[in-house]
């Protein structure tokens, strides 16, 4: 009887060939419509953040021109208050103390006085004298006189009713409220009136 002949060893692999390894690289991973749009809009937010900051950047600028530019023009404004107050009134004009209304009015109360300030229906009795810008005295009432409010001229009586009796003040009146531009001897025309006036009654 033939040697028996084991199968099983011809069909062992041989130890010797080697295992062959798999180089192929994985394949990419396919980038879904989801994460396009995610990708997109994190991309239009980062250039809307990016926009609004250069727009915040220039509207500062903006800002920033616009409040020089108003920062020159109220000094400008400023000046040429200065300039038309020391041409209407002089060095007195400038003085520390003195306030001057929209309407051109400037006025130093030198004495407040007491009980109720005038009216322009009232009677008031008063004293003033009325200098120019040099200190030439162009008016006077030196004795105590009874005047109507509405016979005054439109800056006196408004300054009137700054004081109570018993009060003086200094008034700058602009020809607006004064004499305009009409002279009144030896008032020459658009002429700034100094007031220096004392109340000492309203309606005696």
């Amino acid at each position: 009887m033939p040697p028996s002949h084991d199968r099983s060893e011809d069909a062992r692999p041989d130890d010797t060939v080697k295992k062959t390894i798999d180089v192929t690289p994985p394949p990419r991973r396919r980038r879904t419509k989801a994460g396009l749009i995610f990708l997109s809009a994190i991309a239009i937010v980062g250039l809307g953040l990016g926009g609004r900051s250069i727009f915040k950047q220039q509207e500062q600028a903006r800002l920033q021109k616009e409040e020089a530019t108003l920062a020159k023009q109220a000094a400008v404004a400023a000046e040429a208050l200065v300039a038309e107050r020391s041409k209407l009134f002089g060095d007195r004009g400038l003085q520390r103390g003195v306030t001057f209304r929209a309407n051109g009015l400037g006025f130093r109360v030198m004495l407040r006085g007491t009980w109720a300030a005038p009216r322009l229906i009232d009677v008031v009795r008063i004293t003033y004298s009325v200098r120019l810008k040099d200190g030439q005295l162009v008016d006077q009432l030196a004795k105590p006189t009874n005047v109507r409010m509405t016979d005054l001229l439109p800056g006196l009586a408004a300054g009137l009713q700054l004081i109570q009796p018993g009060g003086q003040i200094e008034l700058f009146i602009p020809p607006a409220l004064g004499y305009g531009d009409d002279a009144k001897d030896p008032i020459p025309a658009g002429s700034g009136l100094i007031y220096d006036v004392s109340l000492i009654a309203v309606n005696p």
